[in-house]
């Protein structure tokens, strides 16, 4: 199997995609900055009509507290909300936070990557519907196609022995080659990068794996402080039973290994 050609075709679909027609302009609330993320009073009365206490929520919790808490930056917000949101098929949220990605400094490669990163923990049919809504979005902005990027540098180590999957050593050999040796490695986002999309994506649906990443997003220089507001911003994305499995997973590595809790 050539070793990129099972990576290849989401990016490919990234490409095409931005060829298909806009369905909506890109929108900013008056007397919005950049990357200021606010709720419109136009979405208030439409998408909170029926629980106007959430859009109350809504602007004076989540964007009026956790996306102004310093201990991420906008531009890990708005990589960790696009990566939740595709693991939950959010299509309504997903447009909304591809635009303000881009306001937040994230580049459409990057955004790219990140779709990419997110599909081999969260699955295909969500990157389908990533990869169209943000096709629309760059189209609407006016910004041209992304190219597939440059593939990812050798690596002459596996991440896991070839024996971990002896039910499916097709598995094993797919982990190896394609999600470690090639997805992992890929120039377009860090490594800490990639770790915060695998921990948000984890956490979001509730999967053990959470632990084994956290672990390995501490070694890639994601800091205790960053993990957890990242457990706390995905809170607000995914729900509370997320958050208290992901902190026990948190308190109990870091107790291991001697740090203290943010």
């Amino acid at each position: 199997m050539c070793r990129h050609g099972f990576v290849l075709p989401i990016l490919s679909l990234a490409a095409i995609t931005l060829a298909s027609g806009c369905t909506r302009e890109a929108e900013t609330s008056p007397g919005q900055m950049p990357g200021e993320a606010t709720i419109s009073s136009e979405q208030d009365a439409s998408t909170y009509a029926a629980a106007p206490y959430l859009g109350e929520l809504g602007n004076t919790v989540l964007y009026g507290d956790i996306w102004e808490r310093p201990g991420l930056s906008k531009r890990d917000r708005s990589m960790i909300t696009i990566a939740v949101a595709q693991a939950q098929h959010g299509t309504g949220t997903m447009r909304e936070h591809i635009g303000l990605a881009l306001d937040n400094g994230l580049t459409q490669e990057e955004i790219a990557e990140v779709i990419t990163h997110a599909t081999f923990y969260a699955g295909w049919p969500g990157a389908v519907i990533a990869s169209t809504i943000a096709a629309e979005v760059f189209q609407a902005r006016g910004l041209p196609p992304v190219e597939v990027g440059p593939p990812a540098p050798p690596v002459t180590e596996s991440q896991f022995p070839d024996d971990v999957f002896g039910a499916s050593l097709y598995l094993g050999e797919l982990m190896n080659k394609v999600l470690y040796d090639d997805v992992w490695e890929r120039p377009g986002l860090s490594k800490r990068d990639r770790s915060v999309v695998t921990v948000s994506v984890l956490q979001a649906l509730y999967y053990d794996q959470a632990q084994g990443h956290i672990r390995r997003a501490l070694d890639n220089g994601v800091t205790p402080d960053e993990l957890s507001e990242l457990i706390v911003h995905v809170v607000f994305y995914a729900g509370w039973p997320s958050g208290v499995k992901a902190h026990g997973f948190l308190r109990d590595i870091l107790e291991s290994r001697g740090l203290l809790m943010p």
